[in-house]
This record gives C-alpha cells, sequence and structure tokens, in this order.
C-alpha cells in the first residue's frame, strides 16, 4: 500500500496511473487482442472504459477484442478510481492483413490491400 501525507497530515491516496499491455503485439485481422489493464495508486475499486478506436468499447477488466479490417487502431483505457482520481493511457495497435487475403491478392496479381 502506498500512502502519500498532505501538509495538514492527512492520509491520502497515491496518485493513480494507468497503463496497458495487449497480445499478439501484431494481430492480424479478425484476431482476437487480449487487453489487460496495469493500475497502480487510488482507491480500489476502478472503473474501466475502454474505447478501442473502431467505434467499439468495453467496461470489462481485461478485455478481448478483434478488428474487423487491417490499419492502426488508437486504444484508450480510462480508469477512475473509488476516490475519483482518473487517469488514462493511449497505445497504437496496428493489425495486419490475414494470410488468407495476402494469398488470394497475390492470385489476382496484386500484393497490396485497400485497407492495409
Amino acid at each position: 500500500k502506498v500512502v502519500v501525507h498532505n501538509q495538514a497530515g492527512w492520509e491520502s491516496p497515491a496518485l493513480l496511473t494507468a497503463d496497458f499491455a495487449f497480445s499478439p503485439a501484431s494481430p492480424l485481422a479478425g484476431e482476437g487482442v487480449s487487453f489487460t489493464e496495469i493500475l497502480s495508486g487510488g482507491v480500489p475499486p476502478y472503473s474501466l472504459s475502454w474505447d478501442f478506436g473502431d467505434l467499439t468499447s468495453s467496461t470489462a477488466s481485461s478485455p478481448t477484442h478483434a478488428y474487423a479490417d487491417p490499419g492502426s487502431y488508437e486504444v484508450t483505457l480510462t480508469v477512475t478510481s473509488f476516490d475519483g482520481q482518473t487517469a488514462s493511457a493511449t497505445h497504437t495497435v496496428r493489425c495486419g492483413v490475414h494470410s488468407s487475403v495476402t494469398s488470394k491478392l497475390a492470385a489476382l496479381g496484386t500484393t497490396s490491400h485497400p485497407f492495409a
């Protein structure tokens, strides 16, 4: 437990910090991406809000999400602790083209995907 004392000597909760990790690091479109929040400080319980960058969201702890299309997505986690502190973190998830799509494009004589 981390405790901070203010000037009046009252015990205050430590500053809330938020981050997250995701796996796999380079997902393919349609593949599930697992997100794991990394939190410290504040006072639990925590309220989580995930914005996956594709007009979808979640309030679950450690959600899994699949992106329908290849591309770059800005994912933001916003956390509020029981004592009212708020923190957020943003990372970019880059989804690649599934190998079956790449094979089909190659068969058509092209290697570029319009959404990649």
